[in-house]
């Protein structure tokens, strides 16, 4: 994990805060207040308080929220065929013309 959170340490992102004042990072929601509704935030992450800060653009601090803990599924984007299909499925082969 030392070296996720060295990665993410290294990076700034920037958020659309929703109207109910929530903004999401991968799959997890964080909530900073209706307060900053509508506003476009800073994000980095602190890996020496394992948080993620949120700044608004003249550099006030919004928020600064526990990261919620990435899982395996998170950091390689693992998606199970599964959830896709619920059904097999098999695609049509190119048979035109022959």
């Amino acid at each position: 994990m030392e070296r996720v959170e060295h990665y993410l340490a290294s990076k700034v992102w920037t958020r659309h805060v929703s109207d109910s004042g929530g903004t999401s990072i991968g799959n997890h929601l964080y909530s900073l207040g209706r307060t900053y509704a509508g506003h476009a935030v800073a994000v980095t992450y602190r890996p020496e308080a394992h948080a993620f800060r949120f700044e608004l653009p003249d550099g006030s601090l919004a928020a600064q929220l526990p990261a919620r803990q990435p899982t395996q599924a998170d950091l390689i984007g693992f998606v199970p065929l599964t959830g896709l299909l619920a059904e097999p499925f098999q695609l049509p082969l190119p048979l035109e013309g022959i």
